[in-house]
């Protein structure tokens, strides 16, 4: 017959509680491969710190979050349930001219193979410029601002809206820029 799926409403209930320990209980420990491909879920807020020569920005991975790449310069956020994913990268040497261009260009490659409905050059947010890319089922959003020699560049993949200005909003909160 195979797995069969049911779906229960339950409305009113009662819970009765049976076989109660209050023993203590040892976990054993994880083996080498489950620990190098299991992820760290934040329980809270964790603040990191991105430098490029003498610039310095700190950001902070909200509970709930795992880092999925990190280096001196960049990292990546993902919510556990996967619907957001935030890149941030301080990088030397550009210009929030240059990252508007390289922005224009991605978005022209991403409009001709119809992943994307439609571009534009977003509200300004405190010190961020923004852009967007709004998808079929969300929106890629894009801040950036000069820092020091260097250009903090964040992408958004957000899945739970279609608007840049309210995925950005949040994340914009959790970036700290270094005198």
């Amino acid at each position: 017959f195979g797995n069969v799926l049911d779906v229960v409403e339950l409305h009113e209930c009662k819970l009765v509680y049976e076989n109660i320990s209050y023993e203590d209980y040892t976990l054993p420990k994880m083996s080498f491969e489950d620990k190098k491909n299991s992820k760290l879920v934040h329980q809270k807020d964790v603040p990191y710190t991105l430098h490029m020569l003498d610039a310095e920005v700190e950001v902070i991975c909200p509970a709930g979050w795992w880092v999925g790449e990190k280096g001196d310069s960049y990292i990546a956020f993902t919510r556990a349930d996967g619907n957001i994913a935030i890149y941030y990268n301080l990088n030397f040497g550009f210009t929030k001219d240059d990252v508007l261009e390289d922005l224009c260009s991605v978005a022209k490659d991403r409009m001709e193979s119809d992943l994307y409905i439609s571009v534009s050059v977003g509200p300004q947010m405190d010190v961020f410029d923004t852009y967007e890319m709004v998808r079929e089922s969300g929106v890629e959003a894009f801040a950036y601002t000069e820092v020091k020699n260097s250009v903090l560049r964040i992408q958004v993949f957000d899945f739970t809206t279609n608007r840049a200005e309210w995925a950005l909003e949040d994340v914009l909160k959790r970036v700290y820029i270094a005198e």
